[in-house]
C-alpha cells in the first residue's frame, strides 16, 4: 500500500465523519439530551444499556481529523496501525450490537483506544498505558477500563483475520485484509483532497473527552 500517512489520516477521517453525520441523527435522548422527559422516564437498565463506556457526557470540540492526526504524531502510528482501526469498527460493532455504533459521543474513546490496541498488536515497539492516556487526553484509570473492555467484546482477537471457508479465521492474510480494507475505503472516499498539505499539530496536551 503506497500512501503518505497524512493522506491516509484524511480518507479515514471523511469516511467516519460520514458514519457519524448518518448515526448521530439516531442517538437516543439519554445520550443526546441526558436531562430530557424521555431520558428520564427510560429505565436505568435500560440507560446502562445505551450509554457505553465509549460514550463522553458531551462530543468532543476537537475534530476527528485534528484528533487523529494528533494521536498519529505523538504515537508515530504507521498506515497498518489506522487501517486496523478500521477493521476494529467492523469487529467491535459485530460484538457489542445492537448497543454500540460511532457517533459524535463515541468516535473519539474509540479511536484512542483502537489506534492503542493496533499499535500494541502489530508493531514491536509501542508505549505505556499513561502516554497514550495523556496523549489522548483522557484519565489512566479509564483508558484501561475502556481497553479491557474493547479486549473483552472482541475476546482479544486484535490481529485482522480472514474468515476461510470452514468458518475458522486465519492471520496468516492479515496484510492481505487490511490492502482489502484501504482499497474499500478508496472505493468509498475517493482519493485524498489533502495530498501535498501539511497537517497542524497541536504540541500542547489534548483536551479532555
Amino acid at each position: 500500500m503506497k500512501c503518505a500517512i497524512d493522506d491516509l489520516i484524511d480518507l479515514i477521517h471523511r469516511m467516519l465523519q460520514s458514519l457519524i453525520n448518518l448515526n448521530d441523527k439516531g442517538v437516543p435522548p439519554v445520550v443526546s439530551n441526558p436531562g430530557s422527559v424521555e431520558s428520564g422516564e427510560l429505565p436505568a437498565e435500560e440507560k446502562k444499556k445505551l450509554l457505553t463506556r465509549f460514550h463522553s457526557r458531551t462530543p468532543p470540540a476537537i475534530s476527528i481529523k485534528t484528533y487523529l492526526a494528533r494521536l498519529t504524531r505523538f504515537n508515530n502510528f504507521t498506515q497498518a496501525t489506522l487501517l486496523t482501526t478500521i477493521y476494529y469498527i467492523d469487529l467491535l460493532s459485530h460484538n457489542y450490537q445492537p448497543y454500540f455504533t460511532l457517533n459524535s459521543w463515541t468516535v473519539h474513546r474509540f479511536l484512542l483506544v483502537a489506534t492503542m490496541l493496533a499499535q500494541k498488536s502489530l508493531e514491536d515497539f509501542f508505549y505505556t498505558n499513561d502516554h497514550y492516556a495523556k496523549v489522548g487526553g483522557v484519565a489512566l484509570t479509564e483508558l484501561n477500563c475502556l481497553e479491557l473492555d474493547f479486549l473483552t467484546r472482541v475476546n482479544w482477537k486484535l490481529v485482522p483475520a480472514k474468515q476461510m471457508d470452514d468458518h475458522t479465521t486465519s492471520i496468516r492474510y492479515s496484510k492481505q485484509v487490511l490492502d482489502l480494507y484501504y482499497e474499500q475505503l478508496i472505493g468509498l472516499m475517493g482519493a485524498s483532497v489533502s495530498e501535498h498539505n501539511n497537517v497542524v499539530y497541536k504540541l500542547a496536551g489534548a483536551e479532555h473527552i
